[in-house]
């Protein structure tokens, strides 16, 4: 197999690492060498952060940490536009983006001082960008307390609307052993689970 490069985009806080190097964990149980990679906007909390894993074959040389600018295979976008710049900056028609549509919005916007675009315009640009996008909706999560763990939703959504060189048992087994005792996050996966099969369908 080629390089599969995936990008996880959303803002300081979020959990980005932590749902990454999920699948990470999953690809070394598939025989494939994983390298990760971080880019920060900001250094605060809520600033944007840019997680990058890219996937090779054990037997391939190392490509480096970071994805090259519009090569990346699969965009999870935890937030909308922090999903549209890393879709300009990493994204082609090779790319299938999952993007949930909740908004965070930043001290400029909820002051005034810049405007937050509409979201179906983010969502837009992003299909006028990316070969194939699946815009979720999780405010269920929201409303069942779970919002906190948006990251492994969207992560079991991808499993199951994207195809990934690792299976979707290997990913929830590193959500198992990453999350130890927190049994509501692998709960949250499974549901993203069911949530990508009910969208792949449509």
């Amino acid at each position: 197999m080629a390089v599969f490069n995936l990008i996880m985009a959303g803002v300081g806080g979020q959990g980005s690492l932590v749902a990454t190097r999920a699948v990470a964990e999953a690809a070394i149980k598939s025989g494939l060498r994983p390298t990760l990679g971080e880019t920060y906007g900001a250094s605060r909390r809520g600033g944007s952060v840019f997680t990058h894993l890219r996937l090779v074959p054990d037997s391939e040389s190392d490509p480096g940490p970071l994805v090259p600018r519009g090569q990346a295979d699969a965009i999870i976008g935890l937030e909308p536009m922090e999903s549209l710049r890393a879709a300009v900056a990493f994204g082609s028609k090779r790319t299938n983006a999952v993007v949930s549509t909740m908004p965070i919005e930043t001290l400029e916007t909820l002051s005034g001082k810049t405007r937050y675009p509409p979201v179906p315009e983010l969502v837009g640009s992003l299909s006028r960008i990316c070969g194939t996008v699946w815009s979720v909706d999780p405010r269920s999560l929201e409303a069942d307390g779970r919002i906190a763990a948006l990251n492994v939703w969207m992560l079991g959504v991808l499993c199951e609307t994207v195809d990934l060189p690792v299976t979707t048992e290997s990913v929830r087994k590193s959500v198992t052993t990453l999350s130890g005792s927190a049994d509501r996050n692998v709960e949250t996966f499974d549901q993203g689970v069911l949530f990508g099969q009910r969208l792949a369908k449509k």
